[in-house]
């Protein structure tokens, strides 16, 4: 039985006799349409289609098959040849230009029978592409998100969560090869004061300034993050030990500290920040066995440094430096 009495069909024929048989054999299954010439069927393609199906005799012009194609490509086609035809037909089944082609004369049943099987697979396929296209949508959405999660809005750098997960990865390649890294905690100095003497909006952009700053101080495989709510910005340095990090420190603090922004509630009278760093060292694993264990030490360094007036790097050996 066919799948669907609505289901439109195409009948293109250049014998009106054999168009009389199709539509003695089909008419009462589908909604039924004939066409008698290439492009008598062109035109109903594409003023009326699409048809779920097309059935044609061999056209004078094989390009009719992708020309039907490129119009309706949902449409199911299938050929039907005559017996001194079946190689050609047969090639074209080959091609794909057709779902198959069926040799005249041939049953009502089998007609009927091919017809609803090309349907079937047909929605089947046009189900599991668009399935296909639905699963992507929502990767890609999901991608979108997930980055949308990694990145901090305010500052354009990494997320605090992002952070976590690069700062354990980072970890986990150290320890297993042997290799050191790096992390360096940056925060402005005097910035409560800062904000209450000059704004929120001021205090946020001075956040901002900071994050940017690093960020262009840095190598393209350093990799900069938002480290928690209070905003002090992490800078992870892959195959760096703590005396290159102590460079860098330096280098960054010294150089915004020279930027000579106003900080009226600061000693110093401009914005400054300071740093703490440590190195994860593999002679010394057990120091920092974890990663978290790196990162509870810059945080305490950092407090210390600033409560020594800001404007110095402290590494977690203890040893301040302040900046000239």
């Amino acid at each position: 039985m066919p799948l669907s009495q609505s289901t439109r069909l195409l009948c293109i024929g250049h014998d009106a006799s054999m168009l009389a048989d199709l539509r003695k054999s089909l008419e009462e299954h589908y909604e039924f349409y004939t066409a008698e010439t290439d492009e008598q069927a062109i035109a109903m393609i594409r003023e009326q289609g699409p048809y779920e199906a097309v059935l044609t005799d061999l056209p004078n012009n094989i390009g009719l098959f992708d020309e039907i194609q490129n119009l309706s490509p949902t449409s199911v086609r299938i050929l039907l040849a005559q017996e001194d035809n079946a190689a050609i037909a047969r090639k074209v089944e080959e091609s794909g230009q057709v779902y198959r082609y069926l040799l005249q004369p041939c049953s009502s049943d089998v007609l009927l029978s091919t017809i609803d099987s090309a349907l079937a697979e047909n929605d089947r396929a046009l189900h599991s592409k668009q399935l296909e296209v639905e699963t992507r949508e929502f990767l890609s959405k999901s991608d979108r998100l997930r980055s949308a999660m990694m990145l901090d809005p305010e500052l354009g750098i990494g997320s605090p969560d992002a952070m976590k997960m690069e700062l354990e990865y980072t970890h986990s390649i150290a320890a297993r090869y042997s290799r050191p890294y790096s992390i360096i905690l940056f925060d402005l100095d005097y910035f409560p004061q800062y904000s209450v003497h000059y704004g929120s909006k001021a205090g946020r952009l001075a956040h901002k300034l900071m994050a940017e700053h690093i960020r262009h101080s840095c190598r393209a495989a350093d990799r900069i993050y938002r480290c928690g709510p209070e905003t002090p910005v992490l800078l992870i340095l892959p195959e760096t030990d703590a005396e290159g990090a102590n460079i860098l420190s330096q280098r960054i603090v010294s150089s915004f500290f020279a930027r000579g922004i106003p900080n009226a509630k600061s000693e110093h009278k401009v914005l400054s920040l300071s740093a703490s760093l440590a190195g994860y060292e593999s002679k010394e694993p057990e120091k920092y066995d974890i990663w978290q264990s790196i990162l509870e030490d810059v945080t305490l360094f950092l407090h210390v440094a600033q409560g020594q007036g800001g404007n110095c790097v402290m590494s977690c050996n203890d040893r301040t430096e302040e900046v000239e």
